[in-house]
């Protein structure tokens, strides 16, 4: 049945205006923008009333934010390894707790932030974990659209292209809600015969790639002693840039590292509350951009972060720019909405997403904006931006189908995903660790 969405301030990401009025869509697709109610009127009369309509009630309708890096099964471990730096962070906490985490406590964690992510508006997120059909799973359950993140080290490799090929036969030549990447964890833990052999996968597959680059000194320090290179040169001449790639953090970059990324298409998800948390640094995304980079924001894992926020993303992202460069006109609000929406687009290389147009995939939200932080608007992008929280969110559709009422998750009740969450923590025996 066609639905319409009447009543709504529609922020379009086609262009920097916004308007009054009403969208329709149906099997997915948006078939009616329109401005002002008439056109929505006349639609509704032609269709004798066979039509779903729902009322906005005066909020704003966006495209659902793109979350370009996540591990999202780490909400298991939100809060249980903070204020440490990254490599201590991995190698005495995280990883003994992964060791042990078997494929229902990574489902179980991995519904508990998709649930989060959809109460916030995120209507896509780019994984990277282990046991990503568990993740998967999470994702169709509560109707998210998910990008796996087949990821892999050198010790684990043996195991993945098994793994993986039972995925893409699965996922691989659907054009559903799960999607696939290849994702080896990141310069300092691939050796080039593990990632040569990684290559020759993905181009056998045809799977984008999505990795952590150049988030630390350390990191740098690393690459340059073992091969003589920066990481972005690394992966560069061992091929894997051939794919198309989504390259998380870059915070430590050389000019010619911009450069091979910007020639070869190299996205970049900037992360910049994990990257502050962490104490990485900030990622030079205003000269990243300069160079013709395209850049998109993501939350990084629920234990770096430790939430799944977007809006948070936006407002640090912008801020961070600005006072780095000593500059307020950089990174305007509609540059930073574009990064969640459009530019995540860019990166997955879905032209349907991102943006409310017809014929382009029907993923939005609805925001409340009854509230005393959203008034005055004297400008609504502005106000998303800088004011908007996830709270906000009243209504999410992804593919066209509502998965957010109300501010309510319809795939499943949260506090059974509180109990099973609470049941996988106790039997990692997380707090004793």
């Amino acid at each position: 049945m066609i639905k319409i969405v009447k009543n709504v301030t529609i922020v379009p990401m086609t262009h920097e205006v916004t308007f009054w009025g009403a969208v329709a869509f149906e099997d997915g697709k948006i078939i009616m923008v329109s401005q002002g109610n008439q056109e929505a009127d006349r639609f509704i009369e032609e269709l004798n009333g066979d039509v779903e309509v729902i009322d906005g009630k005066g909020g704003i309708l966006l495209p659902g934010f793109i979350n370009l890096h996540n591990h999202v099964s780490m909400t298991l471990l939100r809060s249980y390894a903070d204020d440490i730096p990254l490599m201590p962070w991995l190698t005495e906490k995280i990883w003994p707790v992964e060791d042990k985490m078997t494929p229902e406590h990574i489902y179980v964690g991995a519904k508990l932030g998709i649930a989060e992510m959809l109460l916030g508006g995120t209507t896509t997120f780019v994984d990277m974990y282990a046991s990503e059909d568990m993740v998967a799973k999470a994702g169709v359950e509560l109707g998210m659209r998910t990008v796996l993140g087949l990821a892999f080290l050198d010790q684990s490799f043996p195991y993945f292209e098994a793994f993986a090929e039972k995925l893409i036969e699965k996922y691989g030549k659907e054009n559903g809600l799960v999607s696939l990447t290849m994702s080896p964890h990141a310069p300092y833990t691939c050796s080039p015969e593990t990632l040569e052999k990684a290559v020759a996968f993905a181009k056998k597959h045809n799977l984008m790639v999505h990795t952590h680059l150049s988030e630390t000194e350390t990191e740098i320090k690393q690459i340059r002693e073992r091969y003589d290179k920066t990481p972005v040169e690394y992966f560069r001449d061992l091929g894997l840039f051939d794919q198309k790639t989504i390259a998380a953090h870059c915070v430590y970059l050389e000019d010619s590292d911009m450069k091979i990324m910007r020639d070869y298409g190299v996205s970049v998800s900037h992360n910049p509350q994990s990257n502050m948390k962490l104490g990485s640094g900030i990622a030079p995304v205003k000269k990243m951009m300069d160079y013709g980079i395209n850049v998109g924001l993501g939350t990084d894992g629920p234990s770096s972060n430790n939430d799944l926020d977007m809006w948070e993303e936006m407002r640090s992202a912008s801020f961070l720019q600005k006072v780095v460069a000593l500059d307020p006109t950089i990174l305007p609000a509609y540059e930073i909405l574009k990064m969640a929406t459009v530019n995540g687009a860019k990166a997955l290389n879905r032209d349907d997403l991102g943006t409310i147009a017809v014929g382009q995939t029907a993923d939005f939200m609805i925001i409340d904006t009854s509230k005393p932080h959203f008034f005055p608007c004297h400008d609504v992008i502005a106000n998303l931006v800088y004011c908007g929280k996830a709270s906000d969110v009243d209504t999410v559709f992804v593919n066209g189908k509502m998965v957010v009422r109300s501010k309510e998750l319809m795939g499943d009740n949260l506090s059974n995903i509180y109990n099973q969450v609470q049941c996988a923590i106790n039997e990692l025996e997380i707090a004793e660790d």
